[in-house]
Protein backbone atom coordinates (compact mmCIF):
# COMPACT_ATOMS: atom_id res chain seq x y z
CA UNK A 1 0.00 0.00 0.00
CA UNK A 2 3.27 2.51 1.06
CA UNK A 3 4.53 1.97 -2.29
CA UNK A 4 1.38 2.33 -3.92
CA UNK A 5 0.49 5.19 -2.42
CA UNK A 6 3.91 6.70 -3.24
CA UNK A 7 3.33 5.70 -7.27
CA UNK A 8 0.55 7.55 -6.98
CA UNK A 9 2.03 10.70 -6.06
CA UNK A 10 4.05 10.33 -8.18
CA UNK A 11 1.93 9.94 -11.40
CA UNK A 12 -0.54 12.59 -9.93
CA UNK A 13 0.47 15.18 -12.75
CA UNK A 14 -0.84 12.86 -15.79
CA UNK A 15 -4.19 12.71 -13.86
CA UNK A 16 -5.16 15.40 -16.71
CA UNK A 17 -3.92 13.93 -19.63
CA UNK A 18 -5.70 10.20 -18.31
CA UNK A 19 -9.26 11.39 -17.92
CA UNK A 20 -8.86 13.17 -21.47
CA UNK A 21 -8.35 10.53 -22.68
CA UNK A 22 -10.83 8.71 -21.00
CA UNK A 23 -13.11 11.50 -21.84
CA UNK A 24 -12.68 11.67 -25.86
CA UNK A 25 -10.97 8.31 -26.58
CA UNK A 26 -11.15 9.52 -30.20
CA UNK A 27 -10.39 12.90 -31.79
CA UNK A 28 -11.95 14.11 -34.97
CA UNK A 29 -9.72 16.21 -36.91
CA UNK A 30 -12.39 18.11 -39.31
CA UNK A 31 -10.97 20.04 -42.59
CA UNK A 32 -13.89 22.54 -43.37
CA UNK A 33 -14.02 22.77 -47.53
CA UNK A 34 -14.95 26.13 -49.69
CA UNK A 35 -18.59 25.18 -51.64
CA UNK A 36 -21.43 26.75 -52.23
CA UNK A 37 -24.94 26.84 -49.61
CA UNK A 38 -26.72 25.30 -52.77
CA UNK A 39 -29.06 21.94 -51.71
CA UNK A 40 -27.84 19.10 -53.44
CA UNK A 41 -31.23 18.41 -55.30
CA UNK A 42 -31.01 22.01 -56.89
CA UNK A 43 -27.76 21.88 -57.90
CA UNK A 44 -28.12 18.24 -59.37
CA UNK A 45 -30.35 19.76 -61.75
CA UNK A 46 -28.04 22.91 -62.67
CA UNK A 47 -25.16 20.21 -62.90
CA UNK A 48 -27.31 18.08 -65.28
CA UNK A 49 -28.14 20.91 -67.21
CA UNK A 50 -24.80 21.84 -68.09
CA UNK A 51 -24.15 18.10 -68.78
CA UNK A 52 -26.55 17.95 -71.26
CA UNK A 53 -25.95 21.34 -72.99
CA UNK A 54 -21.98 20.96 -73.01
CA UNK A 55 -23.05 17.41 -75.01
CA UNK A 56 -25.42 18.28 -77.25
CA UNK A 57 -23.77 21.41 -78.16
CA UNK A 58 -20.43 20.30 -78.87
CA UNK A 59 -21.42 17.27 -80.64
CA UNK A 60 -23.46 19.30 -83.07
CA UNK A 61 -21.26 21.95 -83.84
CA UNK A 62 -17.75 20.16 -84.11
CA UNK A 63 -20.00 17.16 -86.62
CA UNK A 64 -21.49 19.41 -88.73
CA UNK A 65 -18.46 21.44 -89.70
CA UNK A 66 -16.25 18.52 -89.52
CA UNK A 67 -18.89 16.63 -91.87
CA UNK A 68 -18.43 19.62 -94.63
CA UNK A 69 -15.18 19.14 -94.88
CA UNK A 70 -15.56 15.31 -95.21
CA UNK A 71 -17.54 16.00 -98.36
CA UNK A 72 -15.46 18.52 -99.69
CA UNK A 73 -18.92 20.83 -99.10
CA UNK A 74 -17.26 23.54 -97.43
CA UNK A 75 -15.38 25.14 -100.38
CA UNK A 76 -18.43 25.22 -102.17
CA UNK A 77 -20.56 27.03 -99.63
CA UNK A 78 -18.05 30.16 -99.03
CA UNK A 79 -17.69 30.47 -103.01
CA UNK A 80 -20.90 31.85 -102.88
CA UNK A 81 -22.64 34.88 -100.53
CA UNK A 82 -21.36 33.61 -97.15
CA UNK A 83 -18.11 34.28 -95.75
CA UNK A 84 -16.21 31.67 -93.64
CA UNK A 85 -16.89 33.51 -90.50
CA UNK A 86 -20.17 34.19 -91.33
CA UNK A 87 -20.37 30.98 -91.99
CA UNK A 88 -18.91 29.90 -88.72
CA UNK A 89 -21.76 31.96 -86.63
CA UNK A 90 -24.52 30.48 -88.59
CA UNK A 91 -23.40 26.95 -87.44
CA UNK A 92 -22.64 28.25 -83.80
CA UNK A 93 -25.77 29.74 -84.02
CA UNK A 94 -27.81 26.71 -84.82
CA UNK A 95 -26.16 24.66 -82.33
CA UNK A 96 -26.68 26.54 -79.27
CA UNK A 97 -30.25 27.51 -80.62
CA UNK A 98 -30.55 23.66 -81.01
CA UNK A 99 -29.06 22.57 -77.41
CA UNK A 100 -31.03 25.51 -75.46
CA UNK A 101 -34.02 24.18 -76.84
CA UNK A 102 -33.68 21.06 -75.55
CA UNK A 103 -31.93 22.40 -72.13
CA UNK A 104 -35.15 24.49 -71.69
CA UNK A 105 -37.96 20.77 -72.59
CA UNK A 106 -35.42 18.97 -69.98
CA UNK A 107 -35.72 22.11 -67.73
CA UNK A 108 -39.66 21.94 -67.79
CA UNK A 109 -39.46 18.26 -66.86
CA UNK A 110 -37.23 18.67 -64.02
CA UNK A 111 -39.17 21.20 -62.83
CA UNK A 112 -42.14 18.61 -62.26
CA UNK A 113 -40.08 16.94 -59.27
CA UNK A 114 -37.79 20.02 -58.20
CA UNK A 115 -38.71 23.08 -57.02
CA UNK A 116 -37.68 26.16 -59.79
CA UNK A 117 -38.23 29.63 -59.33
CA UNK A 118 -40.17 30.64 -63.26
CA UNK A 119 -39.81 34.26 -62.41
CA UNK A 120 -36.47 33.82 -62.95
CA UNK A 121 -36.84 31.92 -66.29
CA UNK A 122 -35.01 34.95 -68.46
CA UNK A 123 -31.91 34.60 -65.95
CA UNK A 124 -32.33 30.45 -67.25
CA UNK A 125 -32.09 31.36 -71.15
CA UNK A 126 -29.11 34.13 -70.74
CA UNK A 127 -27.23 31.60 -68.74
CA UNK A 128 -28.39 28.90 -71.75
CA UNK A 129 -27.65 30.98 -74.46
CA UNK A 130 -24.12 32.48 -73.44
CA UNK A 131 -23.12 29.01 -72.07
CA UNK A 132 -24.14 27.15 -75.25
CA UNK A 133 -22.81 29.67 -77.62
CA UNK A 134 -19.10 29.32 -75.62
CA UNK A 135 -19.50 25.51 -75.80
CA UNK A 136 -20.49 25.56 -79.94
CA UNK A 137 -17.24 28.01 -80.41
CA UNK A 138 -15.28 25.54 -78.74
CA UNK A 139 -17.11 22.65 -80.97
CA UNK A 140 -16.18 24.73 -84.20
CA UNK A 141 -12.56 24.52 -82.84
CA UNK A 142 -12.22 21.14 -82.69
CA UNK A 143 -14.58 20.67 -86.11
CA UNK A 144 -12.02 22.68 -88.27
CA UNK A 145 -9.08 21.04 -86.47
CA UNK A 146 -9.87 17.55 -86.89
CA UNK A 147 -9.90 15.61 -90.12
CA UNK A 148 -13.49 13.83 -90.00
CA UNK A 149 -16.72 13.34 -88.45
CA UNK A 150 -15.60 10.65 -86.37
CA UNK A 151 -12.39 11.89 -84.98
CA UNK A 152 -14.57 15.64 -84.05
CA UNK A 153 -16.94 13.71 -82.05
CA UNK A 154 -14.72 11.26 -80.20
CA UNK A 155 -12.29 14.23 -79.57
CA UNK A 156 -15.52 16.04 -78.59
CA UNK A 157 -16.46 12.93 -76.66
CA UNK A 158 -13.42 12.99 -74.72
CA UNK A 159 -13.02 16.62 -73.80
CA UNK A 160 -16.81 16.08 -71.90
CA UNK A 161 -16.08 13.96 -68.99
CA UNK A 162 -12.13 15.19 -67.99
CA UNK A 163 -14.32 18.75 -67.82
CA UNK A 164 -16.98 18.11 -66.22
CA UNK A 165 -14.73 15.68 -63.73
CA UNK A 166 -12.44 18.71 -62.83
CA UNK A 167 -15.35 20.98 -62.18
CA UNK A 168 -16.64 19.24 -59.42
CA UNK A 169 -13.17 18.90 -57.67
CA UNK A 170 -14.11 20.91 -54.10
CA UNK A 171 -10.87 22.90 -52.42
CA UNK A 172 -9.62 20.97 -49.49
CA UNK A 173 -10.00 17.52 -51.31
CA UNK A 174 -6.36 18.09 -53.18
CA UNK A 175 -3.35 19.57 -52.55
CA UNK A 176 -3.40 23.43 -52.93
CA UNK A 177 -0.95 23.64 -55.96
CA UNK A 178 -2.79 20.56 -57.52
CA UNK A 179 -6.22 22.64 -56.97
CA UNK A 180 -4.68 25.88 -58.84
CA UNK A 181 -3.93 23.97 -61.53
CA UNK A 182 -7.44 22.38 -61.57
CA UNK A 183 -8.75 25.96 -61.34
CA UNK A 184 -6.95 27.00 -63.91
CA UNK A 185 -7.70 24.32 -66.80
CA UNK A 186 -10.94 24.85 -65.85
CA UNK A 187 -10.84 28.54 -66.28
CA UNK A 188 -10.27 28.23 -70.13
CA UNK A 189 -12.98 25.94 -70.80
CA UNK A 190 -16.63 26.11 -70.62
CA UNK A 191 -17.91 23.87 -68.58
CA UNK A 192 -17.24 25.64 -64.92
CA UNK A 193 -18.38 28.87 -65.86
CA UNK A 194 -21.42 27.87 -67.03
CA UNK A 195 -22.44 25.63 -64.62
CA UNK A 196 -21.58 28.65 -62.16
CA UNK A 197 -24.09 30.70 -64.47
CA UNK A 198 -27.00 28.06 -64.50
CA UNK A 199 -26.20 27.67 -60.58
CA UNK A 200 -26.77 31.17 -59.96
CA UNK A 201 -29.28 31.41 -62.28
CA UNK A 202 -31.75 28.63 -61.38
CA UNK A 203 -31.06 28.26 -57.73
CA UNK A 204 -30.24 32.29 -57.05
CA UNK A 205 -26.68 31.17 -55.54
CA UNK A 206 -24.30 33.99 -56.27
CA UNK A 207 -23.68 36.98 -58.83
CA UNK A 208 -24.36 35.97 -62.53
CA UNK A 209 -22.06 38.58 -64.10
CA UNK A 210 -19.33 37.28 -63.63
CA UNK A 211 -19.71 33.56 -65.08
CA UNK A 212 -21.13 35.11 -68.60
CA UNK A 213 -18.93 37.44 -69.18
CA UNK A 214 -16.26 34.90 -68.76
CA UNK A 215 -18.24 32.72 -71.48
CA UNK A 216 -19.02 35.48 -73.38
CA UNK A 217 -14.91 35.76 -73.26
CA UNK A 218 -14.18 31.97 -74.22
CA UNK A 219 -16.84 32.58 -76.97
CA UNK A 220 -14.55 35.04 -78.46
CA UNK A 221 -11.08 33.07 -77.68
CA UNK A 222 -12.81 29.79 -79.20
CA UNK A 223 -14.49 31.55 -82.16
CA UNK A 224 -10.81 33.35 -82.74
CA UNK A 225 -9.21 29.85 -82.80
CA UNK A 226 -11.96 28.61 -84.88
CA UNK A 227 -11.59 31.05 -87.61
CA UNK A 228 -7.74 30.50 -87.79
CA UNK A 229 -7.90 26.38 -88.36
CA UNK A 230 -11.01 27.60 -91.14
CA UNK A 231 -8.42 29.10 -92.83
CA UNK A 232 -5.83 25.99 -93.08
CA UNK A 233 -9.05 24.23 -93.71
CA UNK A 234 -9.74 26.48 -96.90
CA UNK A 235 -6.48 26.35 -98.10
CA UNK A 236 -6.31 22.06 -97.65
CA UNK A 237 -9.59 21.75 -99.28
Amino acid sequence: MIAFGKLARENLSFSDDVLAVVGEPIRVKATALDGGATSLSSFAVALAVAVSLMFITLLLAAGTLALEREENAFSRLVRGLVSQTGLLAEKAGLAAACSVAVCLLMIAGLGLFVDLDWGRFPLWLAALAVGALAFAALGLAIGALTRDVRAASLLAFMLCLPLAFLALVPSGAVAPALYDVIRAVSAVFPFKPALDALDAALNDAGDIAGPLLHLAGLTLAFGALGRLALGRFASAT
